[in-house]
């Protein structure tokens, strides 16, 4: 795909963006790479676009890492290669596989138990969070997205955040609070706390041999007034108190419903089952991440 002019990290955005918006065709596996050509420094942009359902996001740069790796690949007469690529798996093979998943369930039901007593505990209970207040950002979102890169000094803020008994991410929050804050005094409203979903990994490593879904979330209520440094050791002790030993156990039950309500026409059902522990996921503005490399990523 070509990039529109003048070829800047502006224009590469805006067609990440475009990429990421369109819906991967449920015919083909669901994911897909886009080379974007034509950039003003000469070099070529990569879009990856992949379901969730194939993997997480650390899961996924696990994935990207592999594909722009500098291994060699197999040589001649290897059966490895003549293996390459693999065909579709036909529908009795998805279905054999679906059961036998079920089946496996089935034999760690006292496991199974344990994670959602686990999970209920990381969603902060099994009542619903308290609603707070609306405020102009809370509006449903449309199909279109615009992406921004922020550089910063990684070394910097983990000083900072250890500084204050915290993290990398509660310094992250912590801006994110503020930040919030600061654009809704400038529209003449009040902001003392926002609610955010935290994702929590379960993965123990970052690897691309074992793909899926192994994310949970934890809702935290984020104190937006103070300044800094105030906010960082508040949200640090509040997400240290928040987590548990078994991270990321909540996507069991967050997937619960979405199991259940899968077949089409269910899929508002499925989002309100969602909603009832994560605040308002159809209002959600704004959606932060962070990485170490210099280049944009794109996840989806």
């Amino acid at each position: 795909m070509p990039c529109p002019p003048p070829g800047d990290q502006r224009a590469l955005l805006e067609v990440a963006a475009a990429v990421t918006g369109e819906p991967l065709p449920r015919s083909r596996p669901l994911w897909s790479a886009t080379f974007v050509t034509g950039l003003a420094d000469g070099s070529t942009g990569l879009v990856i676009v992949m379901n969730h359902v194939l993997a997480d996001g650390i899961g996924g740069l696990a994935v990207l890492a592999r594909l722009v790796d500098e291994m060699p690949g197999l040589p001649p007469g290897d059966p490895e290669r003549a293996r390459f690529p693999v065909p579709a798996p036909g529908a009795r093979t998805l279905a054999a596989d679906a059961w036998a998943g079920r089946a496996r369930g089935l034999t760690h039901m006292a496991r199974s138990v344990r994670t959602l007593r686990q999970g209920l505990a990381e969603l902060g209970g099994a009542r619903p969070p308290r609603r707070l207040p609306p405020t102009s950002l809370n509006r449903p979102t449309g199909s279109q997205r615009r992406l921004d890169v922020v550089a910063a000094d990684l070394a910097a803020i983990r000083d900072l955040g250890h500084a204050h008994g915290g993290t990398v991410n509660d310094v992250i929050l912590a801006a994110i609070a503020g930040a919030l804050r600061a654009l809704l005094a400038s529209r003449g409203e009040e902001l003392d706390l926002v609610t955010a979903s935290v994702p929590v990994s379960a993965r123990q490593a970052a690897t691309g041999g074992k793909l899926g879904n192994q994310v949970g979330t934890m809702p935290v209520a984020l104190p937006a007034r103070g300044d800094l440094a105030a906010r960082v050791t508040r949200i640090a002790a509040i997400t240290r108190e928040r987590k548990t030993a078994a991270r990321g156990t909540s996507a069991a039950v967050l997937g619960l419903p979405f199991r259940l309500l899968a077949p089409p026409g269910c899929s508002a059902g499925s989002s309100t089952a969602s909603g009832w522990f994560t605040p308002s996921p159809p209002t959600c503005a704004a959606q932060p991440s962070r990485s170490r490399s210099p280049a944009p990523r794109c996840e989806r």
